[in-house]
């Protein structure tokens, strides 16, 4: 994933939204080609579920976490489902 991390001086946009002007700003770049996005998205994803584990999450709980960010509003179909599942070893 590329992305690029850049502190800013105080600006008065940056404090009428209420963040931090020294917290760092995490720009992404989007993926030049599809296989690209792919791999970061994987990546991704395979990044969120460690942390899960890590913070003492089950798998079951990581599982629903994920899709639930995922779908944002609209329930995954059986597709969508299948291929989370086998990123994450459940088949």
């Amino acid at each position: 994933m590329t992305a690029i991390k850049a502190t800013t001086p105080s600006a008065s946009s940056d404090e009428d939204h209420g963040r931090d002007p020294l917290e760092p700003v995490v720009v992404v770049v989007p993926s030049a080609t599809e296989d690209e996005a792919k791999t970061r998205y994987a990546v991704a994803l395979e990044k969120g579920v460690t942390t899960l584990l890590e913070r003492g999450y089950g798998r079951e709980r990581v599982s629903n976490e994920l899709m639930n960010e995922i779908a944002d509003g609209c329930a995954p179909d059986e597709e969508e489902v299948s291929s989370i599942g086998g990123w994450v070893g459940w088949r």
